[in-house]
């Protein structure tokens, strides 16, 4: 639904194509730029499906990664399942099991079967580095946060 609603909002940039941003994908270019973590999040939503600007998974990516250092649910979850496929990122099961482990701390229960079922794939050892990861990841997610506090 999500995405519905942001292509709709977007649907200008959709069809002025993806050579130069249009004006909302430069305002929303701007915000993700000033630090914004939905802007971020919903920025690598645009590239990760080519929404406005030219698909590019590793852009994609990157957005959800700035998103997801912040402490950005749906990005967590996003860059997760990029590290987990392999998209516009290298594979990497563990990192991406550990991001949806952290995207997890926020109760949804459909994302916690989901997880469940990702642990039992991977297998026990991947999913033991993974819960190992996802501490360091909120360490610093929780050291991002008090930064961003303090330089206010």
């Amino acid at each position: 639904m999500k995405r519905i609603l942001l292509a709709l909002f977007l649907l200008p940039a959709l069809l002025v194509g993806a050579e130069t941003d249009s004006e909302p994908i430069a305002n929303l270019r701007k915000k993700a730029e000033q630090g914004l973590a939905g802007a971020q999040s919903n920025l690598g939503e645009m590239y990760a499906h080519g929404y406005g600007v030219t698909k590019d998974l590793a852009e994609a990516a990157r957005w959800y990664r700035k998103s997801a250092e912040q402490g950005f649910g749906e990005a967590e979850l996003n860059l997760g399942m990029a590290c987990l496929q392999g998209q516009g990122v290298p594979k990497d099961e563990t990192e991406g099991l550990a991001w949806i482990m952290v995207a997890c701390r926020k109760g949804s229960v459909t994302l916690v079967k989901f997880r469940e079922k990702v642990e039992a794939r991977v297998g026990p050892s991947v999913t033991a580095a993974a819960q190992q990861r996802s501490k360091e990841l909120v360490a610093l997610i929780e050291a991002n946060k008090r930064a961003k506090a303090a330089a206010k």
